[in-house]
């Protein structure tokens, strides 16, 4: 109902290489500051004999100089002379190409959603009936696909992944994505970690708790499982607990991954890494102190991940940290989560941006009382 089927002249659905095509209306174009550009009055979506794809009414009918397609009735005349046989194919403006599918219909149609746009602008993470936008499968740049294949340089793109294939069904190569390992999707859009790390400081009385990542989005960005990236220390700045005897208990995440596993330690180092700071020493110094097994680290939970992942798995628990000093923590459901009361905290506060600024949330020598519990949620997509 919401694609409706092009008839022809003779009332019959109108067939372009063996499938039926059909009508988009009222499409809308975007610039990458959400603005409305322009309303398209329709696109036609075919079967190129391998793909689908749609091309929007401006620019349908290019192999044709005898045809002007100002109105739907005009395009059975425009399809009547396609000859795939000289390559008309590659005369479409494409504006989203699907990936291989041999169905009837565009039902479930292998296209990629990507970031979409709301009436604020862009929104990180959100999809629905209102707010998409396809992502072309295509990398080369052709036929008005503009999106390349992204690569693990702080999400920059990167031409060099992209590769041409020979294709079953064309005579020209289709070009593809080469991802780097652990990136999937058509053109590599989903890193290898995804999602969210949530702080739970509970402090100054019971259930009542200082809460920061609740809203970010990037803090496990750069956890890729490739060079460097192997290790990210959450916080950034350990916890400090007060033990008995006026002892210290020190509680640091590690979130680890690495070609086959992704895994969460816990450590009692006590040492802060700067988030500016990531360069090849600091890296490999967390790695080696907080995300290994030895002594005074302790991993406690793992999954497994493919050489070649190919899809997403949700890590979706929390880990429930206290000043005891013979146990480093424990996995619990998210519900679990015991506060009533919350405060937010600024980000920078958690992402290691100012040594100990975290610590000034509960440093009982600036007059706070100490931490009692402490909950890091993960909800995480991992590729495996």
């Amino acid at each position: 109902e919401k694609n409706p089927l092009i008839y022809g002249d003779d009332k019959k659905p109108l067939m372009f290489l063996g499938q039926p095509t059909y009508i988009l209306e009222n499409l809308f174009s975007f610039d990458q500051d959400a603005t409305l550009l322009s309303t398209v009055q329709y696109a036609v979506l075919l079967f190129d004999g391998g793909r689908w794809i749609v091309i929007t009414s401006e620019y349908f009918c290019p192999w044709d100089d005898d045809t002007t397609v100002t109105t739907i009735s005009d395009i059975p005349k425009c399809l009547a002379n396609f000859n795939p046989s000289r390559g008309d194919h590659y005369s479409y403006h494409y504006s989203y190409i699907s990936e291989y599918s041999n169905g009837g219909t565009p039902e479930n149609i292998p296209f990629r959603a990507s970031l979409g746009y709301s009436e604020s602008g862009m929104s990180v993470g959100k999809l629905g009936d209102a707010e998409f936008s396809l992502v072309c499968a295509d990398c080369s740049g052709y036929y008005d696909c503009e999106d390349f294949c992204q690569s693990s340089g702080k999400g920059s793109e990167e031409e060099s992944l992209c590769k041409a294939e020979a294709s079953p069904r064309h005579k020209s190569p289709v070009y593809r994505c080469n991802c780097e390992n652990g990136f999937v999707g058509p053109l590599c859009q989903t890193r290898p970690a995804e999602g969210k790390v949530m702080l739970y400081l509970e402090h100054d009385k019971s259930n009542s708790c200082s809460v920061c990542g609740e809203n970010n989005m990037w803090n496990v960005r750069d956890l890729l499982g490739l060079y460097k990236y192997t290790c990210l220390p959450f916080p950034r700045e350990p916890l400090l607990f007060e033990g008995g005897n006026g002892t210290t208990v020190s509680r640091q995440l590690g979130l680890h991954m690495n070609d086959t596993h992704f895994s969460v330690f816990v450590s009692n180092n006590g040492r802060f890494f700067p988030h500016e700071n990531d360069d090849v020493s600091e890296l490999d110094d967390a790695r080696e102190l907080i995300c290994s097994v030895q002594e005074g680290t302790s991993e406690i939970y793992s999954i497994e991940r493919s050489n070649v992942p190919s899809d997403q798995t949700n890590i979706d628990l929390a880990v429930l940290l206290d000043n005891n000093t013979t146990s480093f923590g424990k996995i619990v459901d998210p519900g679990d989560i015991d506060c009533s009361i919350k405060s937010k905290l600024n980000e920078n506060q958690c992402d290691g941006s100012s040594n100990l600024s975290l610590r000034e949330v509960y440093d009982p020598s600036l007059n706070k009382t100490g931490l009692m519990r402490v909950w890091i949620q993960l909800d995480l997509q991992i590729t495996t």
